[in-house]
């Protein structure tokens, strides 16, 4: 007699969401958003691909945080790699290593050890912020110490300053575009 088995593993679309805990999807959300923040601050003014309109800059750094999140960025010639032809003798052997490590008690103790180690997870999300705010930090520095003597003029407002300022840093860089251009052309 043959019997189906029901099968104990979670076959929901929404599986891969079970590993991790809700407080390290919170932090990978937090990253999506908070990167592309800090791309942008540190590229709208030199990069022409965060030209345009308010909602085509978000959407660019949204993207872009997407994508580097996602997709994994190649750009090697001559990946010629295959894996075993059909026929091989050693395709069953690697198939039954798969299935005795899969099928076992092996997997549930690999995946407890890995997934025990969130910690490492806080300290790369927590090494990546320090080292993003300190960039934006530096180039907050640079952009004042550059800008601020242009909009420091006497009989003039702090608010008015603060305008100027605030406009110039939402401006594009057109010397610095310029710089890239040319740097492109010499490659």
């Amino acid at each position: 007699m043959v019997v189906p088995t029901k099968s104990s593993k979670n076959t929901s679309m929404w599986a891969f969401l079970k590993p991790l805990t809700w407080k390290l999807w919170v932090v990978i959300g937090c990253a999506f958003v908070f990167m592309p923040f800090i791309v942008w601050i540190l590229e709208h003014r030199v990069n022409e691909k965060f030209n345009g309109s308010v909602v085509d800059q978000i959407f660019n750094s949204l993207c872009y945080s997407f994508s580097t999140m996602v997709f994994v960025h190649l750009n090697l010639e001559n990946l010629d790699w295959e894996g075993f032809p059909r026929g091989s003798p050693l395709v069953s052997d690697i198939s039954r290593a798969i299935l005795k490590v899969t099928e076992g008690d092996r997997i549930r103790e690999i995946e407890n050890q890995w997934f025990k180690k969130y910690r490492l997870f806080e300290g790369l999300f927590l090494v990546t912020g320090i080292a993003s705010i300190s960039f934006v930090v530096g180039y907050l520095v640079v952009f004042l110490y550059k800008e601020l003597p242009q909009s420091w003029k006497p009989n003039r407002s702090f608010q008015t300053i603060i305008v100027e300022l605030f406009s110039t840093f939402l401006a594009t860089d057109d010397i610095a575009i310029a710089i890239g251009r040319s740097c492109e052309h010499q490659d």
